[in-house]
């Protein structure tokens, strides 16, 4: 069995080869790796975020030798940030030496210097953990261009911990503590009995109740003080002068039947989980209907004699209670009839077979609208003209009603 190496020696063109020999020869593998490295490295420098620094400047220096920077003495090899130069030409990254001074081997060709080049510094009483940007616009010449360092971030001081303070003795900014029984409140409705005007040293142990501990809430945009009148259970809150009452209609919960207690008033909401509908409570009617308004329709052109039931748009008539349009439990609102050719009659609405609205017409107008103030429950709405009326042709029945809780 012949088993196959896990690498094999691919072959170089003769410019490779020529290329190799001018690097000094050596496997053309560690040659490519060789190039690789080269070109990563090539990458880095070039790249806007370069290796942090030991130290910055703070002040116009000059750029040789070991000095101070920012309270700590340069070693040979520091890089430094140079960025308060008079001359700003000569702003940029340096490695520090006992000699001249000379720019970092990542920042000393126009392509690795640009606007956004971004350095942090290690070091410095001042400086330590901050980050400097370049944002002086491209295009950069190194040696020539005015280079501007802003400074991007720092690490925030440390947090200092809260103190008790005592309103009558420390201002802003003063250090004082103060002990927490000098953070008063005050207690304006507690009986001598719980201690509260019985001359209690301050930090000893008092009990008040919470009905008598205030707080006084005031506006946010005046002085006034507001406080709060009697408010019943689950009523909605609204400012009257000074004082926050209640009394402006409430919000039950969530609920699958209409709530009785507290007792509604004309304007209180709750959401009916049955029928998912918002529904208001109608002081008129006393009772709970929904908010939106629905609609129901019928009627055919066609003849219907005297005591006849219309016929609904499949060509059937409709009959007392099982053939009709579809209802639900509802309040009827309004009835609004249309008629094209009808001098004289009277039409009979029914809902289960029950008449719910008569409605007379005349050659007075081509429609008429009804308001009506009658329940009507879920099953089949039908329409009949009444026995002693003429022949109808070409009627709508509109019907708009709220959907309440039988």
């Amino acid at each position: 069995m012949t088993v196959s190496p896990l690498f094999t020696e691919l072959p170089f063109d003769a410019e490779t080869e020529s290329e190799m020999d001018n690097l000094g020869g050596g496997s053309p593998y560690d040659v490519k790796l060789g190039q690789i490295l080269n070109n990563l490295h090539k990458k880095i420098q070039d790249s806007d975020f370069k290796e942090s620094v030991r130290l910055a400047t703070t002040g116009n220096i000059v750029l040789s030798g070991l000095p101070v920077l920012d309270g700590v003495a340069t070693i040979s090899g520091n890089r430094i940030l140079v960025k308060n130069q008079i001359i700003m030409s000569q702003n940029g990254l340096y490695t520090a030496s006992a000699g001249l001074w000379i720019r970092t081997d990542d920042a000393d060709e126009d392509s690795e210097v640009s606007s956004g080049l971004s350095v942090s510094v290690e070091e410095g009483a001042t400086q330590v953990n901050t980050s400097w940007r370049i944002t002086t616009p491209d295009p950069i010449t190194v040696g020539v261009t005015a280079i501007t360092f802003t400074e991007i971030f720092s690490t925030p001081l440390a947090t200092v911990a809260p103190v008790d303070v005592d309103n009558s003795a420390a201002v802003i900014g003063v250090s004082a503590e103060a002990a927490r029984a000098d953070h008063k409140h005050d207690i304006t409705n507690a009986a001598p009995s719980q201690g509260i005007g019985g001359g209690n040293a301050a930090g000893s142990a008092t009990t008040v109740a919470l009905s008598d501990h205030d707080h006084t809430i005031r506006t946010t945009t005046g002085p006034t003080d507001l406080t709060i009148g009697g408010i019943a259970d689950g009523e909605i809150m609204r400012r009257s002068g000074s004082t926050i009452v209640g009394g402006v209609g409430r919000i039950y919960p969530r609920s699958a039947t209409d709530p009785a207690s507290p007792v509604p008033a004309d304007g209180d909401l709750y959401f009916n989980t049955s029928i998912e509908e918002l529904m208001q409570f109608d002081g008129s009617r006393s009772k709970f209907l929904s908010v939106s308004n629905h609609k129901v329709s019928g009627g055919r052109s066609g003849n219907t004699g005297a005591g006849a039931f219309y016929k609904g748009i499949d060509g059937l008539a409709f009959d007392a209670a099982n053939r009709g349009i579809p209802v639900q439990d509802g309040t009827i609102i309004s009835i609004e009839i249309t008629r094209t050719d009808l001098d004289a009659a009277t039409l009979e609405i029914l809902v289960n077979g029950s008449v719910i609205a008569t409605f007379a017409h005349s050659a007075a107008g081509r429609s008429a609208v009804l308001t009506e103030n009658t329940d009507m429950a879920s099953g089949v709405m039908s329409l009949r003209n009444l026995a002693a009326g003429n022949t109808t042709s070409n009627v709508q029945i509109i019907i708009t009603y709220k959907k309440r809780i039988p």
